[in-house]
């Protein structure tokens, strides 16, 4: 690193020297005296030749340090500075990394990762020069802009100060396509990132700039909750599973503790080691209704607090709430005969049910007012892909040339030996271009079953609803004289169950709280959470409250009655405190630096206390008392 002035020309000032030498010689003026003799002077004569070099520093050392007082005025006037990456930082956009791992603290407990990435930062924002100008964007599960390019330190490091740990898992690719499209405004090719490494390894997202990935060390050792869930056996109790994991090379101890309603109700040692994760099975009593709190206490050490804590929603048991239109008798039949089932028609003359668990509908006759967790479209093209599927009739008919048996929707059936009378085919696009499977994908659908030409059966979720698409009509099928109708509403009802927290609830993690149903139709409510946090948000026409923000793990309640919900971190990745040397996009890869970033570092300051020192040495010596200090040596 060489170093530089902003200022050259205040070199000139160097010229100054000469007025205050001449103006030195000609104020010193020497006192005459008459003396008897000068034999007596000859001795010190003679040693004054002999010294003579020192005598004059010492005779003249006002004089030295005037001189260097004024020299390091001028260096302090030309603005120097040890040269850093100044080309390359002209607008540079800093992606700061706050998710849950950021939280970890390092081994002496005295910072958490957030805190030393901060004061990174913050040295190239104090270092900044007039046309120098970064880009604030914080991510986490999601990415937001906290300033716009500017240089504006004062601004700047207000928002790095606001900035706090979200207990979330830690996703890139939204802030990445935020800085793509920032590009379109703004002209740049340097991009920092600053995260502790715990990222995902692929990214699916093409890059077209350099991205410089700058990573703190890793928090210390850590112990913390990975999974909750729990089931309810035929007498009513409650069996609690609990997944504990540790990120240290030794055994982690302490205790675990389950409360409901902040009272105990059982406590359980536990012992972790890393890369082997403990399982921890604890019997309930019988619970109709309440928050579940799961707490770790751990022995020692441990770097991470947010993943100390979970929380269980203990729902009362109830049948399952299911809607079919009419017109779909071979369903209907289906659904009438299963078990734990409130079921309902969904026509003209039965009131419709705020909610349902399970919606069966018809493609022709489908209402918009319906909201279900689970809803199947059947007979027709869904909406959002009007268009890009058609079915016609055709002499042959259709059949399934390939079906995904893993899904949850078409395990242990078999699709292959039906024949259905109408046939599915891709639509086309106005130059002609057919539609492909991956405009379907586009869209969010996953095609569980081919038939001859294109999908049979698809699977989407939208804004946080499962839906499915069968695209035939199974009264004009063979399915009818088969076992398949029912199979098919026994594996609607596990999954409509599962959704629905019947048959097996588990641990609400961060991020969007549940919906929260059977509350006031388009009213507004608050949310308390942990940290002061308060949302506010509206319920839709259903009287469903959905969407609601939960960065922080901990408890959150609705304002108005004592209904709680519990938010929990649950992140095998964030406990483990995993961590990548390069993020791996399309094209183009990340790869962490050792290096800090260097940008040119303004040393004026060091010049303007060094004249100060000179000032003060030259007031002390021949200022503070009359005379001075020659006068006093004499």
């Amino acid at each position: 690193m060489m170093p530089g002035f902003y200022v050259l020309s205040s070199s000139l000032l160097f010229f100054l020297f000469v007025p205050l030498v001449v103006m030195y010689f000609l104020k010193m003026r020497r006192q005459q005296v008459e003396v008897p003799s000068l034999v007596l002077w000859r001795k010190v004569l003679a040693d004054q030749r002999v010294n003579s070099p020192f005598q004059r520093f010492k005779k003249h050392l006002l004089l030295l340090l005037q001189l260097l007082l004024l020299a390091v005025l001028i260096l302090a006037a030309m603005q120097p500075y040890i040269e850093g990456d100044r080309a390359s930082f002209k607008n540079v956009p800093i992606l700061i990394d706050h998710s849950a791992s950021m939280g970890a603290r390092s081994y002496d407990g005295s910072q958490t990762r957030l805190e030393e990435m901060v004061e990174k930062v913050e040295r190239i924002i104090d270092n900044l020069q007039t046309d120098q100008r970064v880009c604030l964007i914080a991510f986490a599960d999601s990415a937001r802009k906290l300033t716009d390019f500017t240089n504006n330190k004062r601004l700047l490091l207000a928002e790095l100060e606001k900035l706090t740990v979200w207990d979330v898992e830690s996703e890139v690719e939204d802030a990445i396509r935020m800085v793509e499209a920032m590009r379109q405004r703004e002209k740049f090719d340097r991009v920092l990132m600053y995260t502790d490494g715990n990222v995902p390894e692929q990214v699916k997202v093409k890059v077209s700039f350099d991205l410089n990935l700058h990573r703190v060390d890793r928090g210390g050792m850590n112990v913390g909750l990975t999974a909750l869930s729990a089931k309810q056996n035929e007498d009513g109790e409650w069996e609690i599973f609990a997944n504990i994991e540790s990120s240290g090379s030794g055994t982690m101890t302490g205790e675990m503790k389950v409360m409901l309603g902040g009272e105990l109700i059982v406590k359980q040692a536990y012992s972790v080691a890393a890369n082997e994760p403990d399982r921890v099975t604890i019997g309930l009593p019988v619970i109709e209704d309440g928050l579940v709190e799961v707490v770790l206490i751990p022995d020692g050490f441990d770097s991470l607090d947010a993943d100390n804590k979970a929380y269980l929603a203990i729902k009362p048991t109830r049948n399952l709430v299911v809607g079919v239109s009419e017109g779909l008798d071979v369903m209907s039949r289906a659904m009438r005969r299963l078990d734990d089932v409130e079921f309902h028609v969904i026509d003209g003359r039965e009131a419709i049910q705020p909610r349902y668990d399970l919606a069966v509908l018809s493609a022709v006759d489908r209402r918009e007012e319906i909201n279900a967790d689970v809803t199947v479209i059947m007979g027709g093209i869904p909406k959002s892909l009007h268009g890009l599927l058609k079915i016609t009739g055709e002499d042959d008919g259709d059949y399934v040339a390939a079906s995904m048996k893993q899904s949850e929707l078409l395990r242990h059936i078999y699709l292959e030996s039906a024949v259905f009378v109408n046939r599915v085919r891709y639509g086309s696009y106005e130059n002609g271009e057919s539609v492909r499977e991956e405009d379907l994908e586009e869209r969010g659908w996953e095609v569980l079953a081919d038939g001859s030409e294109a999908p049979l059966v698809l699977r989407a979720r939208l804004q946080g609803k499962l839906i499915y698409a069968m695209l035939f009509d199974m009264s004009d099928s063979t399915l009818p004289f088969t076992p398949t109708p029912p199979m098919i509403a026994e594996n609607l009802k596990q999954i409509a169950k599962y959704r629905a927290g019947l048959l097996e609830l588990n641990g609400q993690k961060t991020g969007v709280l549940d919906a929260i149903h059977l509350l006031d139709k388009e009213r507004s409510y608050t949310v308390a959470g942990p940290k002061n946090v308060v949302v506010s948000s509206e319920t839709d026409v259903s009287g469903t409250l959905s969407g609601v923000e939960a960065k922080y793990s901990g408890m959150y309640q609705l304002r108005g009655s004592n209904r709680l919900l519990g938010a929990s971190l649950l992140s095998e990745k964030e406990t483990n405190l995993s961590i990548v040397d390069t993020i791996r996009f399309e094209e183009h890869d990340a790869i962490a630096v050792t290096k800090d970033v260097v940008i040119d570092k303004p040393i004026w300051y060091w010049f303007a206390i060094a004249g100060l020192a000179f000032l003060i040495i030259e007031w002390w010596f021949y200022q503070r008392k009359p005379g001075g200090w020659s006068r006093q040596l004499g």
